[in-house]
């Protein structure tokens, strides 16, 4: 049954206006069809009748509802639930029916209660409110009141048990201990009492309220080969005294915490404490970590103290699980990913901000220092105007696997360092490929190559996954400080809404190459930020030279424009280029008079004739 969304102003009756929604479980684990409840609560001192009562769910709008039958007595708990739940069921949906409450995936979701068309009480969960779902009072409520996002098999319940402020991340906690039936079990860390919340894993409405420096230092959460047995975490204590970690846990997660695990024994003064895999050197306790790789979405390790949250540590992008920080606040400043044996460090040891993306850095393998004070930080972004993305074969011919291979070139006048820049690739959505190692430099005016084993003479060796074009791909570049320094998106389409440097879904796109075809830029390294002009396809990649004999950069040309652009004096060429330089009838006289002058260069003169060229892209070309 459907309700129309603007609701009829009538105060519901007495009796239930004492109601409020308890307890509810969107996301059991598995298939969540069939699995799905929640727990009214009757706040008052009278039973109450539900008959005029329905249960309205909202993913995107409050456009579902079930109508509530029976009575609930005072100080009870009534549970609506789907076919196949077990327990303390009051009122069963029939076979193949289901609640199908929203996850908060993306946007936040929520379930309200409304009796003679009033609305009653309103539960919102997720990390934005983008669909302006409104609250008690019908009007739209603003991120920072909605109720934490549940994970796997956490219930959003209310800390006390039927206490409403009309805001529910004040009144809700995500519960890894669902209470079905049963008085709720949610528990504030924030709070002094004796428990510390370890067994909820709560993560909203938090703040760093621990008296001592001990933070998260360095860790390691995509180790060579199987992950299982060879994470592990330092943790650091700045301090001129020892703290001991009795009522201390460590979380962690990939898309949700799991259950804190309590950490037992001491951190001394300016020491560090490592907890890692039974059979690690000078570990202080074990125990088998399972960080995420952050592949394609943020992940999250968090450490609790005896008060409340310590450090959280998010790292990987983006945070579409809404990732909170210290203060409860939606991060988004991330820590980059980190690559296979590579760890994620601490610029300066136990140095915080409150900000990943500020505090951490990806070091090579032979950097960690588990135990140990952190690597130095080196990081030059002198290069984050001349440095660029060149050429790149994302389709080899044969196999792909261990062939493909990304060209730099530094347009500059001094060298350039690039320790701890790092190279991302998309297919469907972005991916971390490589982080360059330490002492890594790109002389002035020079190009610079890493790829696979299979990829010819590359300068790095590394195993990169490009995509083949198909649908829209991309490669990107980030500083030392994760900021963007190039990109290009490269296909017929752009399916996948990838974004350009600018930070605007790309409209304009390089040319999809063939099998063994390079895309490249022409001249090297020519930088417009469109990259339907500065990139072409060439049939004869140039890997580790100057690029020659690219056709035009454009994905979308005109009647009569095909192969115009990247004209200039290149190699091997001549004055009918095979790029399409040269007389074209198909033209018109003034506009074939442009594209002649253009081509028929001298030596040297090829940025002359670029500039020309670029003159004339502006009525040459459709979008």
């Amino acid at each position: 049954m459907l309700l129309a969304l603007s609701l009829v102003a009538v105060a519901p009756a007495q009796d239930v206006a004492d109601v409020r929604i308890n307890e509810v479980l969107p996301a059991p684990s598995g298939t969540d069809a069939g699995q799905e409840w929640l727990e009214l609560y009757n706040t008052g001192t009278a039973s109450a009748d539900l008959s005029t009562c329905v249960i309205e769910r909202a993913k995107g709008d409050f456009d579902r509802s079930f109508p509530l039958t029976g009575v609930i007595e005072a100080g009870s708990v009534y549970v609506l639930a789907d076919p196949e739940v077990t327990g303390p069921v009051d009122q069963a949906l029939g076979e193949g029916e289901t609640l199908d409450l929203g996850n908060a995936g993306s946007n936040g979701d929520g379930v309200r209660l409304v009796c003679s068309e009033a609305v009653v009480d309103t539960v919102l969960y997720g990390t934005n409110n983008d669909d302006a779902l409104p609250d008690d009072d019908d009007v739209p409520a603003p991120a920072e009141q909605l109720a934490p996002k549940p994970g796997d098999d956490d219930s959003i319940a209310r800390f006390d048990d039927g206490v409403d402020t009309d805001d529910s991340a004040v009144d809700f906690c995500k519960d890894t201990t669902p209470s079905l039936g049963e008085p709720n079990t949610c528990v504030d860390p924030v709070d002094t009492g004796e428990d510390t919340g370890l067994d909820t894993g709560l993560d909203t409405g938090l703040s760093a309220t621990c008296d001592t420096l001990v933070r998260i230092n360095e860790l390691i959460s995509n180790p060579d080969g199987d992950d299982a047995g060879q994470e592990w975490l330092e943790l650091h204590n700045p301090g001129l005294d020892p703290v001991d970690l009795t009522g201390w846990g460590l979380t962690w997660g990939t898309s949700s915490y799991r259950t804190p695990v309590e950490l037992v024994g001491t951190v001394e003064a300016e020491g560090f404490f490592l907890v890692g895999p039974e059979g690690m050197a000078d570990v202080d306790q074990v125990i088998a970590l399972s960080l995420g790789g952050a592949g394609s979405n943020s992940d999250a390790v968090r450490l609790w103290c005896a008060d409340g949250v310590a450090d959280t540590v998010i790292y990987g992008s983006p945070n579409d699980d809404g990732w909170t920080d210290d203060q409860g606040l939606t991060a988004t400043s991330l820590g980059a990913t980190p690559g296979i044996d590579e760890c994620l460090a601490r610029k300066v040891d136990a140095g915080d901000t409150d900000q990943s993306g500020l505090d951490f850095w990806v070091t090579a393998a032979e950097e960690c220092t588990p135990r140990a004070p952190n690597a130095e930080y080196v990081c030059d972004v002198a290069g984050h105007d001349v440095v660029r993305l060149n050429e790149l074969v994302s389709d080899p011919a044969g196999s792909d696997g261990g062939a493909e291979w990304v060209e730099f070139h530094n347009a500059g006048d001094e060298a350039v360092r690039l320790d701890r820049w790092t190279l991302e690739a998309a297919k469907s959505s972005w991916s971390h490929q490589y982080t360059f190692p330490a002492q890594t430099e790109l002389a002035a005016g020079g190009l610079l190559v890493i790829g696979g084993e299979l990829a010819g003479t590359v300068d790095l060796v590394a195993d990169i996954d490009l995509g083949n074009g198909t649908g829209g791909d991309g490669v990107r570049l980030f500083d030392c400080e994760g900021v963007l320094v190039d990109a290009v998106i490269y296909g017929e389409t752009n399916d996948d809404l990838l974004e350009d440097e600018s930070g605007d879904v790309a409209t304009t796109l390089a040319p999809e190459a063939s099998d063994g075809e390079s895309i490249a830029r022409y001249p090297d390294g020519a930088d417009t930020d469109d990259h339907g002009v500065d990139w072409g396809v060439c049939g004869a990649p140039s890997q580790g030279a100057a690029n020659t004999e690219c056709n035009s950069g454009t994905t979308d040309p005109g009647p009569g424009t095909a192969g115009i652009g990247g004209c200039g004096d290149r190699a091997g060429g001549d004055d009918e280029r095979s790029s399409g330089c040269g007389s074209r009838g198909d033209l018109p006289d003034e506009a074939t008079a442009g594209v002649q002058q253009a081509c028929s260069v001298v030596p040297g003169a090829a940025s002359w004739g670029w500039a020309i060229l670029a003159g004339l892209v502006g009525w040459r070309r459709r979008r």
